[in-house]
């Protein structure tokens, strides 16, 4: 029982690392000792990666179990997924890519990154802010009417 050659690792930041089989594709989160566990397998016997790390034999076939059913392992795939109703409620379809039209007018839209384009959006922003506070009684009750 080995890690198919494709699958790699990935580690967060917040101390725990993901498993990723890009061939199917599919994910399993574990802590380091189940990382370290799955290191060992196919390089020492089972027994004695329990006693290393102080797991029970059911712990390692639990741990087996996910990797098997994710196709971590060589000789295995996860089972295919089954057909339902909301996957025809649900589907994706790219409506705009932007970053070839962003290339093509990246010199044309520079402007807007600028310090002074910033300084003119933070002066508009504010006194739009300030003429809404001045006449809010008054916005408020067209509001009303309308």
């Amino acid at each position: 029982m080995q890690l198919k050659s494709e699958v790699h690792w990935i580690q967060h930041p917040d101390n725990y690392w993901i498993l990723r089989n890009p061939e199917y594709p599919t994910f399993l989160q574990v802590d380091n000792i189940d990382k370290n566990v799955i290191c060992l397998l196919g390089k020492r016997p089972i027994p004695a990666i329990a006693n290393k790390y102080d797991l029970t034999l059911q712990d390692i076939q639990e741990l087996l179990q996910k990797l098997a059913a994710t196709g971590m392992l060589e000789d295995t795939e996860p089972p295919p997924k089954k057909f339902s109703l909301a996957q025809i409620l649900f589907f994706k379809i790219p409506l705009f890519k932007p970053d070839e039209w962003l290339e093509k007018h990246l010199d044309k839209l520079r402007w807007i990154w600028t310090k002074a384009f910033g300084f003119f959006l933070c002066f508009f922003l504010g006194n739009t802010i300030f003429l809404w506070l001045a006449y809010a009684t008054d916005i408020v009750s067209a509001h009303q009417q309308v």
